[in-house]
C-alpha cells in the first residue's frame, strides 16, 4: 500500500482532485483542508506504476493533468542453510532481496571440508541442485538455498596405555588414549584380541577415553579407532603386550580393635575385582565387601568384629 500525496490551489475554490493509477479509472482523492493538501492510499503493482491527477474548481475549470511514474520493488527474505563448514560471499543469508532480480552467491569450504553442491528450492521443498560454488539465481518469493559441504578430515587417535611390549601381572588393565577431529569425535571403539568391538568411555567428548578390560594370560593385542559424525574413520592403532597369571594378594589385620572394628590391609594388584569374606568358624563365610582395586594397598574396617570372640578373613578373586 502506497500513499499518493499532492497539493492544489485556485483563485476561488478547488472543489475536487481526481487521480488515476495505471489507467484503472479516475477516483476522487481525500482532503481535510479543501484540497490544499490531498492524498489517497493505493495498492501498487510490482514493477513500474503510473499515477495521474488533476484539480477542478467550482466553475468546472480543470488544472493540467500531472503524472509521475515510479517503480515498486517487491522484496522477500532469502533463507540459506548450510550442512558442514563454509563461508558465503556476499552473505545473503536472511537478507531482503528484490524479487525478479538476479544475484550470485559464492560458497567456500573451510575447516577440512569441501564444497559439494547447492540445493535451490521453495520453502525447503523439492528443488534442483547445482555443483557450481558460484551460484547465480533469480530471486523469488519463499526461495530457500541449501549449501552442502563434506567433511574430508579423518579423526586422529592415540593409544597411550598400555605401552607396546610391556608385561603385566594383573587380571585387568585400563586401556586409554586420546582422540580429536576438525569437527567432533562421535565415538572411539576398541577391541581386545578377537573380541567384538566395544565403545570406550569418556567424560569430555572422547578427547580422553578409557575402558577397563579383563586380560587372558599370554600375549594380548588391543586395537582402537575413532569415528566422526559423518563416518570418517581414523587409522586403527594397535598395541601388543604380555599378561601373566601371577598377581599379588595378601590380607592382614591389625591386632588393635577400635570402635570401627579391626583395620584390614589388602596388598593386591591394581585393577583386580576382589572381595573380602568373613567367618566366625572357618566353615561358614559371608561377604564383607566387594571392590575393584584402585591401589596396591586397600584398607578396610569391620565394625561387626567387636560382637564376636573370634573373626576370620580371607581375600578372594571370584
Amino acid at each position: 500500500v502506497f500513499t499518493i500525496k499532492g497539493t492544489a490551489g485556485d483563485n476561488m475554490q478547488v472543489t475536487n482532485v481526481w487521480y488515476q493509477l495505471n489507467g484503472a479509472g479516475w477516483n476522487e482523492a481525500v482532503t481535510t483542508n479543501s484540497w490544499t493538501n490531498w492524498w489517497e492510499d493505493v495498492s501498487l503493482l510490482p514493477g513500474t506504476n503510473a499515477v495521474q491527477a488533476f484539480a477542478v474548481d467550482a466553475t468546472g475549470n480543470k488544472s493540467t493533468t500531472n503524472s509521475a511514474t515510479f517503480v515498486y520493488v517487491v522484496t522477500n527474505q532469502l533463507r540459506i542453510a548450510a550442512n558442514g563448514a563454509g563461508t558465503l560471499s556476499p552473505n545473503y543469508s536472511n537478507a531482503w532481496l528484490e524479487i525478479g532480480r538476479r544475484y550470485t552467491n559464492t560458497a567456500t569450504a573451510i575447516n577440512g571440508h569441501k564444497f559439494v553442491n547447492w540445493t535451490i528450492a521453495t520453502n525447503w521443498l523439492g528443488g534442483m541442485t547445482s555443483t557450481n560454488a558460484a551460484l547465480p539465481f533469480l530471486m523469488q518469493s519463499n526461495l530457500t538455498l541449501t549449501i552442502n559441504f563434506a567433511d574430508t578430515n579423518k579423526p586422529t587417535l592415540t593409544l597411550t596405555n598400555p605401552v607396546a611390549n610391556s608385561r603385566f601381572a594383573v587380571p585387568a588393565k585400563k586401556v586409554q588414549g586420546t582422540a580429536g577431529d576438525n569437527v567432533r569425535v562421535a565415538g572411539v571403539f576398541y577391541q581386545l584380541n578377537t573380541n567384538v568391538w566395544a565403545l570406550a568411555g569418556t567424560t569430555n567428548g572422547f578427547t580422553n577415553w578409557a575402558s577397563t578390560i579383563a586380560l587372558p594370560v599370554g600375549t594380548n593385542t588391543v586395537k582402537a579407532y575413532a569415528v566422526d559424525p559423518t563416518g570418517n574413520y581414523s587409522p586403527t592403532s594397535s598395541v601388543s603386550f604380555y599378561c601373566s597369571n601371577a598377581f599379588v594378594m595378601s590380607l592382614s589385620a591389625t591386632q588393635t580393635v577400635v570402635s570401627g572394628g579391626p583395620g584390614l590391609t589388602l596388598m593386591v594388584s591394581t585393577g583386580m575385582t576382589c572381595r573380602i569374606d568373613v567367618s566366625t568358624n572357618l566353615l561358614n563365610w559371608a561377604v564383607l565387601t566387594n571392590f575393584t582395586s584402585t591401589n596396591t594397598t586397600m584398607k578396610f574396617r569391620d565394625p561387626a568384629a567387636t560382637n564376636n570372640q573370634q573373626r576370620f578373613y580371607r581375600g578372594v578373586v571370584p
